[in-house]
């Protein structure tokens, strides 16, 4: 047996050609082997920075969507002449269970907010002070039944419509008692109209839907982060 051995190793040595075919096969499987877990590995590697890469985007986006949404913030600010306090949103809904109709928000009586101030976002009309603490207050969104706003839809030519909003929900608000519907198109920007003193004339609070008083709000009151309490001087 060891003779064999010594014969098929003899023959190998002498015979190098004959020795690589026996053992390219062996080799061949090791090379593929090694060659897959190295593409294996760089695949991985890949996939890692992709995603590392997709996440820095990421950011990047949610950092640009917040410098401009304070740059606007900025801008409302400078085009009031009223001053206006900032105040950022705490909690959504009432001490009520179901009550979805207010905020809680970070500024209250010791910041000069008095209840029956009137609330803006940089878009548009969000409501008005309903209570306030030392350091909160809950603000009643248009959305709420009990608020009240004298609006004005601008109609064509300045034949514009008259109406009260009250109520409605994140969607669709509601007037009632519109006047000159028959004259009032889709697509009208509905104001504040001044009347009653709480609201300032002129503030936006949507566009006109339907004939019927169905109004698109400006505001995204699922989406509000930060509002602005008008105070008096």
């Amino acid at each position: 047996m060891l003779g064999i051995a010594a014969l098929a190793v003899a023959v190998l040595t002498f015979h190098r050609p004959l020795a690589r075919e026996l053992t390219y096969p062996v080799k061949k499987f090791k090379a593929l082997v090694a060659g897959r877990f190295k593409e294996s590995a760089e695949v991985s590697r890949l996939k890692r920075e992709i995603q590392t890469l997709s996440l820095t985007i990421a950011d990047m986006d949610r950092l640009e969507a917040e410098n401009s949404r304070l740059r606007r913030a900025l801008e409302f600010k400078d085009r009031q002449k009223t001053r206006y306090l900032a105040a950022s949103v705490l909690s959504r809904g009432g001490a009520a269970v179901g009550h979805n109709h207010l905020v809680a928000v970070d500024k209250g009586s010791l910041s000069g907010v008095r209840p029956g101030a009137c609330v803006m976002a940089v878009e548009g009309l969000v409501g008005i002070v309903a209570s306030t603490s030392l350091h909160t207050s809950e603000i009643a969104l248009l959305t709420d039944d009990s608020v009240k706003v004298s609006a004005m839809v601008e109609g064509p030519q300045g034949d514009n419509g008259y109406a009260i909003l009250a109520g409605g929900n994140e969607d669709v608000l509601h007037l009632k008692y519109l006047t000159g519907n028959g004259q009032l198109a889709a697509s009208s920007r509905v104001l504040t109209s001044g009347l009653g003193g709480v609201y300032p004339k002129g503030l936006v609070i949507g566009t006109l839907v339907s004939r019927e008083g169905e109004v698109r709000p400006a505001v995204d009151f699922r989406a509000l982060e930060e509002v602005f309490i008008r105070c008096e001087e």
